[in-house]
């Protein structure tokens, strides 16, 4: 895993111009700040309350991820894309959203704010 954050690191990793990148780390996720775009990663943990010990675990939790907040603010979330590493052709899953707020880096989770919610 650290080795997939280090090269998702790398402007060149995305398909959309990137001119800074913030990475932030939970118990559970890591999340990329690419400018306008946010990408979340769930880490191979499995804490008993969130087992995300497998890719299966892992794509089966950001897909209802997914479903659940786009029903809180469908115009936050893009959706769940696979992220590919060439060399052995291992497939992980993450969230893409819109970046809406500001990350307080010395803050470890990110509140996202929608016009949907009131």
């Amino acid at each position: 895993m650290k080795e997939l954050i280090t090269a998702l690191k790398s402007p060149t990793a995305y398909p959309h111009p990137v001119q800074r990148i913030t990475a932030i780390s939970t118990h559970i996720s890591d999340i990329l700040l690419t400018g306008n775009f946010a990408y979340k990663i769930c880490k191979p943990v499995n804490l008993g309350f969130a087992d995300f010990s497998t890719v299966e675990k892992r794509k089966e939790q950001c897909l209802k991820e997914f479903k659940v907040n786009t029903m809180l603010s469908p115009d936050l979330y893009y959706g769940v894309v696979p992220i590919t590493k060439e060399r052995t052709g291992a497939v992980v899953m993450k969230i893409l959203l819109r970046r809406k707020t500001e990350f307080r880096t010395s803050f470890p989770r990110k509140i996202f704010h929608s016009s949907k919610i009131k």
